[in-house]
């Protein structure tokens, strides 16, 4: 059984909103990855990332303010492992502020700071 949850794909500029709803997600007993508290500082960033997706049972895209260009890759994977693994849920997180058009298309996009959108997002993330 994987590791994570939950793999929190962001951009550095939502890194605070992200991080908020990683310890709400811990509250739940639903486990994130979130690079700030797994990343160890000397270690080849890119692989641990590669390898905290490939051990998450989800990915939640989180569409903010900004769009980083490793997020794009994240989120490429992502969409990869889903169409392997039927199982695999991509969860887009629109976060306020964010841009809709990001918005991946074919899947239903979850509103953050809308009341709803919180309820929504842990039924989402729970296994």
């Amino acid at each position: 059984m994987p590791p994570y949850d939950v793999f929190l794909s962001h951009s550095s500029a939502d890194k605070p909103a992200v991080e908020y709803l990683a310890h709400q997600l811990r509250d739940e007993g639903i486990e994130p990855f979130l690079d700030k508290w797994h990343l160890i500082p000397g270690e080849p960033w890119q692989e641990a990332l590669e390898e905290a997706l490939d051990e998450s049972r989800t990915c939640a895209v989180f569409i903010g303010k900004a769009w980083g260009s490793w997020q794009h890759e994240e989120m490429r994977s992502a969409l990869e492992t889903r169409v392997k693994d039927g199982g695999f849920r991509v969860i887009p997180v629109l976060l306020p502020g964010g841009n809709a058009v990001a918005v991946i298309p074919d899947r239903r996009t979850i509103v953050a700071g809308d009341q709803s959108g919180r309820v929504h997002f842990f039924d989402f993330v729970e296994l």
